[in-house]
């Protein structure tokens, strides 16, 4: 599956965007309005491994809940903050994919606080079920948002 199937099929179904994205082909544009959608995107993914590996006491890294929390710190929520609210301002998708990409930083950040606690159990609980489920409502709206804006090209 190419990226551009990808991105249409996973507008469609929440099977598609469990899938981890492919990379792109030298001819297929991923960057649309400063964003490279592919990108953001995988990181957003990414995202369910590294909380995983925070659970099982395996993560090489100290995430701080206090700045996961905060949805203007990655790179799509710096967009969504800056350029994106400019380009896409009249976008019902980017207005729920700004709702829902801030739900999904808060969610993590209450898995990481449900393991520095040392409630393992509901941490496990949070990321298989609400975390998972944000997490796939932000990579469907990423594809909407880059389907609708590929459109425009």
């Amino acid at each position: 599956m190419g990226l551009f199937d990808w991105f249409k099929s996973a507008a469609k179904d929440n099977e598609t965007v469990a899938v981890e994205i492919p990379h792109a082909s030298p001819s297929e544009t991923v960057e649309v309005a400063g964003l490279d959608f592919q990108a953001a995107v995988a990181a957003h993914q990414k995202w369910k491994s590294r909380l995983q590996a925070c659970i099982d006491g395996t993560s090489q890294e100290v995430i701080d809940p206090r700045l996961v929390c905060q949805d203007n710190q990655c790179v799509l929520g710096k967009w969504i903050n800056g350029h994106g609210a400019g380009e896409f301002a009249g976008s019902s998708t980017f207005s729920q994919l700004k709702v829902e990409h801030a739900q999904f930083h808060i969610i993590a950040s209450e898995v990481l606080l449900a393991v520095y606690g040392g409630r393992g159990t509901e941490a496990k609980q949070k990321l298989e079920g609400i975390f998972v489920q944000a997490s796939l409502r932000v990579q469907k709206l990423l594809a909407n948002l880059f389907l609708e804006a590929s459109k425009d090209k």
